[in-house]
């Protein structure tokens, strides 16, 4: 997901702008929380792995702003109300959406 990510903050720079690479990697970072998810939902019903579940979510809510941070340049209503939703409204900046690790 970093690795998308820097790809989609170095896509929006004036010497290598691409919207259509933006679009790309976003929809990627969708394919892979939505596959990251659907693994993780198997092994949901095991107390043994609370603190995993713990973790599964923060890594998807992770996603969720991702997505939103990268997507506002594009389709800005959409980015900011999925930020207003998960109660990050004052965090619109793509630079460094990357660095979550």
């Amino acid at each position: 997901m970093r690795h998308l990510a820097m790809d989609a903050e170095r896509a929006y720079r004036a010497d290598a702008f691409s919207p259509q690479r933006v679009i790309r990697r976003l929809e990627e970072i969708v394919r892979n929380a939505v596959a990251f998810l659907e693994t993780q939902c198997r092994h949901e019903n095991l107390s043994v792995l609370r603190d995993h579940h713990r973790t599964t979510f923060a890594l998807n809510f992770w996603a969720m702003a991702l997505f939103a941070r990268l997507a506002i340049p594009i389709v800005p209503e959409t980015g900011q109300r999925l930020l207003n939703r998960i109660g990050l409204e004052n965090q619109v900046t793509i630079e460094g959406t990357g660095d979550f690790v």
